[in-house]
């Protein structure tokens, strides 16, 4: 037995088992012993804000972030309960009533199931934070082209903002820093667009400003973009045939010879040319120059002249001044008893056509003819317009207005 015991050293091993449990039970008995135990760095817990805002007009600017740190007394089995996240620290901001740097009193609190532990730090369970009032006012909205592209043959013709100002509410040092509130649009115009946008509340640097304090009536805005259309058009006009003179034989100066316009697009796109009114022919001489008021239609605007010039031009044509005898009237209808009869025996006129023709023209070819249809015939001597045929010649024609006077008088039985 002896032999045995030596040989597995049973006495070793027993002695060690009895020193291990005298130990543990040392430790048992004396580790959990009271002590203390730091936690750094816990942040605190504000609560109530909510109410300051909404009773008090009051807001927290800076504090909100504090951390502390607690030193609690308790046991040991007691103390390994307490960690950075099962303590926690709470303050409760309500008790707040003015501005400046406030101190706000906390609570520390641990799990439910933690007995006998207490705070030994800090003893004065404050914290402090800084408040400002909230108040109001108006900032101006304004837009900026930066971002704006508008394409060659376009422009930007107005713009505005709804609303032109919002209201912004939030502590007073930091609504002192604004200046206005900016729309940046990113878009490429080519037509008038209407649309909501964002803005940036900025400083006089442009600076954007930001706080989390800062309340706004509305968040975006309604932006108006009156986009026009820039235009360069042509101008012209209306020949009218006369005097032996056709289109075809016309030259025309236009001084200016565009105009520059700015309108809708819908309406200015397909203008192509803006027709100042009629010339005719028939009264116009060469290197006559006609005025007209340049007027684009509804909706398109002039950027440029509002009067144009006209000069005229024949090409190919030649003018001759003759006396003509054969006048006549037709379709005469004076006063009962009353006879109507020519006073004109001889009129000068100048015919206009091509060479050729104009070199074969003989007075005897000219007929002047007045057609008294509709003319209200009177007692006595009135002017007329009448018309002058070239037998033979379709292409040469008389320039200007011709008149003939004619004459009413009794007839040969009287009036009735």
């Amino acid at each position: 037995m002896r032999s045995w015991l030596k040989k597995y050293n049973i006495g070793f091993w027993a002695l060690s088992l009895i020193l291990a449990v005298m130990f543990w039970l040392y430790v048992t008995v004396n580790q959990d012993a009271e002590r203390t135990k730091t936690i750094d760095r816990i942040h605190v817990t504000f609560t109530g804000q909510t109410e300051l805002l909404q009773e008090k007009d009051i807001v927290v600017t800076s504090g909100l972030d504090a951390v502390i740190s607690v030193t609690l007394r308790g046991r040991l089995t007691e103390l390994t309960k307490c960690t950075a996240e099962t303590v926690t620290v709470v303050a409760n901001l309500n008790t707040i009533t003015s501005t400046g740097v406030q101190p706000v009193e906390y609570a520390i609190r641990w799990p439910d199931d933690v007995q006998g532990v207490r705070v030994e730090t800090p003893t004065s369970r404050l914290v402090r934070v800084t408040t400002d009032k909230i108040r109001s006012r108006p900032v101006d909205v304004r837009l900026t082209h930066e971002k704006l592209q508008i394409p060659t043959g376009y422009k930007l013709d107005g713009e505005s903002i709804d609303p032109a100002q919002i209201i912004v509410r939030g502590p007073s040092e930091v609504l002192m820093l604004i200046d206005h509130a900016l729309v940046a649009p990113e878009k490429e115009l080519t037509q008038t667009v209407v649309f909501p946008s964002t803005f940036t509340l900025v400083d006089t640097d442009g600076n954007e400003i930001t706080s989390e304090d800062l309340y706004l009536e509305t968040t975006s805005v309604n932006v108006t973009l009156n986009v026009s259309m820039v235009k360069e058009v042509p101008l012209g006009v209306n020949l009218i045939d006369g005097g032996g003179a056709k289109a075809a034989n016309v030259q025309l100066d236009f001084s200016p010879p565009l105009v520059e316009l700015s309108g809708d697009p819908v309406v200015l796109g397909p203008l192509n040319m803006i027709t100042l009114g009629n010339i005719d022919l028939s009264g116009a001489v060469d290197g006559q120059t006609f005025k007209f008021s340049v007027v684009p239609p509804n909706g398109v605007a002039n950027n440029g002249k509002t009067e144009a010039e006209v000069t005229v031009h024949f090409i190919g044509l030649t003018s001759q001044r003759y006396d003509a005898e054969n006048i006549t009237i037709t379709n005469a209808a004076p006063p009962e008893g009353y006879e109507v009869r020519v006073v004109t025996q001889s009129l000068s006129v100048t015919l206009r056509g091509p060479q050729g023709d104009m070199s074969r023209v003989q007075a005897f070819s000219i007929r002047i003819v007045a057609d008294l249809e509709g003319v209200e015939l009177a007692k006595g001597q009135q002017t007329v317009l009448a018309s002058v045929y070239v037998d033979g010649f379709p292409d040469v024609g008389a320039i200007g207005e011709v008149k003939i006077t004619v004459e009413v008088t009794d007839g040969p039985d009287g009036p009735s």
